[in-house]
């Protein structure tokens, strides 16, 4: 067998290329759907509208220009680390363009209102089926290559690579189950608090395994090579990764604080996220400590610029993410544009920064030639952080302001803001300054397209030479020192063990790729069975209400009309057990409201109010004007998502004739909207409803403070019911027997309400202080005791004389014991 491997970096190239391309149309979405909210003119009825864009940008950003990062990643350091080349070039090709083919037909799809409205799983069923093809095909191509590789020794990059393909094998799996009816059309195989639960088991995971651990994987190798020096820490990789993939899985429920799910699903999830914290800052302290006595390159180097940046972010996300899981922190965040904040400074901050160090650093190296411009790089990394920390401190502000407005009461117990559009309107600046961030992003990345086109175009005409490096076969060691018993007996394999264990156990576990990888599928799979067994085996989990009927016919074609234009992305349907929500929406969720919902819908954002108790509150005549064309208060919630054209009304709000479906699914839709609630039993007052007068206000669970809402005197319930009559305009008003009243003053009644606002405020952050300290505190020890450690870690790896990179920047390993270099 020949010493001479060819690497094959045609497909590390395609891959990057494709990145750069969705980069920019991803972002482009993101910067029209920003402007969206405010702008609701920009909403093009049927196709391009806020409901149907949102998750075309998700996934744009998300598998199209992340997942296509990953891949090129991955080839091309795979084949350095292992010192082969590729597995299958024939593979590789129809990985590269089935993920370019499916991000096309995904897009069509989306835009056409063909999803299954599950966050980030959004894809009808059938191109599911094509990613689960692909990703094995990328599975057979990745540890085929690793079944054939010259180097032993399986780098820590390659660990990450590992848990990223097990997990989202298992994730996707897991969380697809459907049943189909249509080639697009699928209701998924679980309903309600089950589908909310492997939703965001799902969700949640998919942001670890395939925003986090691969581009770990991506940073243990491109950040040694960019500051040329090697990884900190090799132990510390080990309880990184290994603590890493097995309390993740585990998080997921604390997307669903306060929810219809049990509560001891939603305290251990919001545990874990907290352990978690531990081993995510484990990984940012192994990337900064590999910047020792290379900090000095930050002031030229573009590129270090980036991925110092990134492993800022990934350690800010990684804290900002477990305090966020904090059960009354997370009733602050949850619903609000904090959340918006939070999601993108993962994935812009740490994500598309630590993407772009990486385009610009292998660009010109897959290319042989150099990066056409530094001073452009810097430009574009400044334009992009100022864009950034924007984006972020905006939707900070938005949240904060949503929470304080929703919870607001007056000193008599009335809402302060009972018009949900009074909270909108108030953030609209903050909309503002998003847009300004988003477009200051979305020019950094127009620089980083030029720099790289002028890269390219500079390039020599071999480029397209594959490498060559020389790598001779590996050779299994067989060495057992002191054995004095034949190869094929007990005693000589135990002394080849303890031989082997020279270099610790780890590196054993390293050369048997088998029980690497069921090693850490068993450590994902624990987490996972824990929670979701009891929950489909347990009924108590979810107690049944006799009066819960499933869905009609009717209310089927209204819901599936609903998903289809994208409103689940602006309102929840999950009134929450907080009295500021019951006095706003009516009677708190319960789990068996949902049994009938395939899928769930309990949304993530309030862009608009929560439509669970929205049956009966508002007159027909209303939804036929909605539908229409929203009214002034409604376009400045964006809810252009339901333009005339795409339900069978033309501009003048009259049916066409040539058409006959589009008013059937208008009634449906009116006839689902008209239900109590998705799912739920039918309550005092449905009688009167059907007459046409207002349905008596639900009441409330007993509790106190912000966590129940108190029970109602008939008084209390009168000025309610004049209360609710005021959001529904002058005819409900006067149905309700009350009228509306004057507008507020601006003179001593506002400041009092603001001072209100602030108390309410105070008294929260007064509630969460504890949590907060305590994390600082075990925070500051946690560091005390790591410095103090890496420091001796630190002298004993600069005993050692470091071999120098080799050719094209192969890794070369330092002495044994030591980390390796790359």
């Amino acid at each position: 067998m020949s010493n001479t491997v060819r690497y094959d970096d045609r497909t590390p190239r395609l891959f990057f290329l494709a990145a750069v391309v969705w980069a920019v149309v991803g972002m482009l979405v993101g910067v029209l759907i920003a402007a969206m909210l405010f702008l609701p003119k920009l909403n093009l009825a049927p196709y391009l509208t806020f409901g149907r864009l949102r998750p075309l940008h998700t996934n744009a950003v998300i598998f199209a220009f992340i997942g296509n990062i990953i891949f090129a990643g991955t080839y091309h350091s795979m084949q350095r680390l292992l010192k082969t080349r590729l597995f299958s070039s024939v593979l590789s090709k129809i990985h590269f363009w089935g993920w370019q083919l499916l991000i096309v037909a995904a897009a069509l799809a989306l835009v056409t209102g063909h999803t299954q409205a599950k966050e980030y799983a959004e894809l009808p069923w059938v191109l599911d089926v094509v990613i689960a093809v692909l990703w094995v095909i990328f599975a057979i191509n990745f540890f085929g290559t690793i079944a054939i590789r010259r180097e032993k020794h399986l780098y820590v990059a390659i660990w990450f690579y590992i848990a990223t393909i097990v997990a989202v094998a298992i994730l996707h799996i897991g969380n697809s189950m459907a049943m189909p009816y249509s080639w697009f059309g699928s209701y998924s195989a679980y309903a309600g608090v089950k589908d909310a639960l492997m939703q965001w088991w799902y969700g949640h995971n998919a942001v670890a395994f395939f925003l986090t651990t691969p581009f770990l994987g991506l940073m243990y190798y491109y950040l040694p090579k960019a500051a040329d020096r090697p990884v900190f820490s090799y132990r510390l990789s080990i309880m990184h990764f290994w603590s890493l993939v097995f309390v993740y899985i585990w998080a997921g429920p604390h997307h669903l604080h306060y929810s219809a799910i049990p509560e001891w699903a939603s305290t251990l999830g919001m545990l874990f996220s907290l352990i978690l914290w531990m081993p995510s800052w484990g990984g940012m302290v192994n990337g900064f400590f590999t910047l020792r006595g290379a900090w000095h390159k930050l002031r030229e180097d573009p590129i270090l610029k980036f991925m110092v940046v990134a492993v800022t972010y990934y350690g800010m996300s990684t804290f900002e993410g477990p305090m966020m899981s904090i059960k009354s922190v997370n009733a602050v965040s949850h619903f609000t544009d904090w959340t918006i904040g939070h999601v993108h400074a993962g994935a812009l901050g740490w994500n598309a920064f630590l993407s772009f160090a990486i385009l610009y650093w292998a660009v010109p190296r897959l290319w042989k030639t150099e990066l056409y411009s530094k001073p452009l790089a810097t430009t574009h990394f400044w334009v992009a952080t100022i864009g950034l920390i924007l984006y972020q401190v905006s939707m900070w502000v938005a949240g904060i302001t949503q929470w304080a407005m929703w919870r607001a009461f007056e000193p008599d117990g009335r809402l302060v803001y009972p018009d949900f559009i009074e909270t909108v309107i108030k953030i609209v600046p903050m909309y503002w300054v998003r847009l300004v961030a988003a477009i200051l992003f979305f020019g950094g990345a127009l620089i980083l397209v030029y720099n790289l086109v002028k890269t390219i175009k500079s390039a020599p005409a071999n480029f397209a030479e594959e490498p060559e490096v020389n790598a001779p076969p590996l050779v299994a060691d067989l060495s057992a020192p002191g054995a004095v018993t034949p190869a094929n007996t007990y005693d000589h394999a135990l002394y080849r063990f303890q031989y082997s264990l020279r270099h610790g156990f780890h590196r054993i576990l390293e050369g048997k790729i088998v029980l690497f990888t069921v090693l850490t599928a068993l450590a994902l799979a624990v987490g996972s069975l824990v929670e979701a067994l009891p929950m489909f085996f347990d009924k108590s989990n979810v107690k049944e209400i006799a009066s819960v009927k499933p869905y009609t016919p009717l209310e089927v074609l209204g819901r599936d009309i609903y998903i289809r234009e994208g409103c689940y992305n602006c309102h929840s349907q999950l009134v929450r057990p907080f009295r500021y929500e019951t006095e706003r929406y009516g009677e708190y969720s319960k789990a068996g409201e949902y049994v009938y919902d395939h899928p769930f819908q309990w949304g993530s954002k309030r862009t608009g109010p929560d439509l669970h108790r929205v049956g009966g509150k508002y007159p027909s005549l209303w939804h036929v004007r909605h539908m229409e064309g929203p009214a002034l208060d409604d376009a400045r919630l964006g809810h252009a998502a339901l333009p005339a054209p795409s339900d069978g009304l033309d501009r003048r709000g009259q049916h066409r004739p040539e058409n006959a479906r589009p008013p059937l699914r208008r009634h449906a839709l009116h006839g689902w909207r008209d239900r109590d609630g998705p799912g739920q039993h039918r309550g005092p007052g449905e009688g009167d409803r059907h007459r046409g007068r207002a349905p008596a206000r639900p009441r409330g669970p007993r509790g106190q403070g912000d966590h129940g809402a108190h029970r109602l005197s008939p008084a209390s319930r009168d000025r309610h019911q004049v209360e609710e009559s005021r959001s529904a305009g002058p005819a409900r008003a006067r149905r309700a027997g009350g009228s509306r009243p004057a507008p507020r003053d601006d003179g001593s009644g506002r400041r009092r309400r603001d001072v209100a606002v602030l108390q309410e405020l105070t008294a929260r952050t007064g509630a969460t202080a504890w949590a907060i300290a305590s994390m600082l505190f075990f925070l500051a020890v946690w560091l005390f005791v790591t410095v103090r450690v890496f420091r001796a870690r630190a002298e004993e790896l600069d005993a050692h004389a470091r071999l120098p990179l080799e050719g094209d920047g192969d890794p070369a390993e330092l002495p044994a014991g030591a980390s390796p270099r790359a």
